[in-house]
């Protein structure tokens, strides 16, 4: 949480001075600027990075002591598509975002320190419904973000020459939550471009193998991004 919380300060600090250089006026444009209204349908693509850890707990002690964890991470590109529609209401603008992403996050390692254990994990796509709301400043958009998130993964845990030890292939398409936040800023009256941060949480995963060893999965991610959007 700590990092997505940076996350969210670097893409708001880095971005909103970008913006608003490119406004005439920046963004404390005089009353007589151009009014750059959001309420209405929009549309876009974005891009990023993500990183997504996978943090796998021992429940009944099979390699060590029952409960421990042996946690991995993966990095990588994001890059999709998002729609949405906004209300404004003076300098409130409230409304609700739908989003499908691609998703290069996926690692092998080997699990509890083993040379004869080859774990698998990986996060192919996610997709968001959320909520937006924020307020304007000038061409730009301040706003927080939450709602529904589900995401695609893959799970595997296999020891070399014990596949009763094992716990083969069990990632599925799961559910969780989003929140998140980031700057949106209008360069003209139907484009805008944004940049954002999302704390993706998911239900655990759970496996129990032939031997009835059970291993536990917590999974979450945190994206970075930017974006375009064309406003209807």
């Amino acid at each position: 949480m700590k990092t997505f919380l940076v996350s969210v300060a670097f893409a708001t600090g880095v971005a909103l001075p970008a913006f608003a250089a490119d406004v005439p006026g920046g963004l404390g444009a005089a009353p007589g600027a151009v009014e750059q209204a959001w309420s209405g349908f929009y549309a876009g693509v974005s891009v990023g990075y993500g990183r997504s850890d996978f943090d796998w707990t021992d429940v009944d002690g099979d390699w060590d002591t029952p409960g421990s964890v042996y946690g991995s991470r993966a990095e990588g590109a994001v890059g999709g598509l998002q729609a949405g529609y906004n209300v404004q209401s003076g300098n409130f603008v409230y409304g609700v975002e739908a989003d499908i992403s691609l998703a290069d996050l996926s690692v092998t390692d080997n699990g509890a320190g083993s040379s004869n254990v080859t774990r698998d994990n990986g996060m192919d796509w996610f997709a968001t419904v959320r909520g937006r709301a924020g307020f304007t400043a000038g061409p730009a958009l301040l706003y927080v973000t939450g709602g529904l998130a589900v995401a695609e993964f893959e799970h595997q845990w296999i020891e070399d020459g014990d596949p009763d030890d094992s716990w083969p292939d069990f990632g599925e398409t799961d559910v969780g939550f989003v929140v998140g936040g980031g700057v949106e800023a209008k360069v003209s009256q139907n484009i805008s471009l944004k940049a954002e941060a999302l704390y993706l949480k998911f239900e655990d995963a759970s496996s129990t193998n032939d031997l009835d060893y059970e291993m536990v999965v917590d999974r979450d991610a945190v994206i970075a991004r930017v974006g375009l959007n064309y406003h209807f």
